[in-house]
């Protein structure tokens, strides 16, 4: 891939890209925060929670944006945690996609969606361009 061509690329961070303590978080040229899960825990806690949703709201340049989560190599999270993210992502984004790798996890992220679900549209998906095509619904104005 050429210079010019990654930085056309729709996930090239636009801005910040922040680490946090289980994943890097980034706003893509194409108006979606992306994160990434690239150093898993056991089990995520509410801290985790926290730090993503301050990284998500740093990256997100003050506006909601539709977010994906790549949860490939998410091993779980505690209740708080979860409870946490859906009670304050909505004020962060617009829409949350997970990315997912087998339709087992699926199921089972789509059961806990259920439970402590975010007052924003959420959707699970084990393709990336389906998730991305489904996201480009809420991107106000890139």
């Amino acid at each position: 891939m050429t210079e010019r061509q990654l930085e056309s690329s729709p996930d090239t961070p636009r801005g910040a890209v922040v680490r946090t303590a289980i994943g890097t978080i980034w706003l893509g040229m194409d108006g979606v925060v992306r994160g990434i899960v690239d150093r898993p825990r056991e089990i995520s806690t509410l801290e985790d929670a926290r730090d993503n949703l301050a990284a998500i709201a740093k990256v997100s340049l003050g506006r909601k944006r539709p977010v994906l989560s790549d949860g490939r190599r998410v091993r779980g999270a505690d209740r708080a945690a979860r409870r946490h993210f859906a009670e304050h992502l909505p004020n962060v984004a617009s829409a949350y996609a997970v990315l997912l790798d087998s339709p087992l996890s699926r199921m089972l992220i789509n059961l806990l969606l259920r439970i402590d679900a975010p007052k924003l549209p959420s959707k699970v998906f084990t393709d990336e361009n389906d998730a991305l095509q489904w996201l480009y619904r809420f991107v106000d104005g890139a």
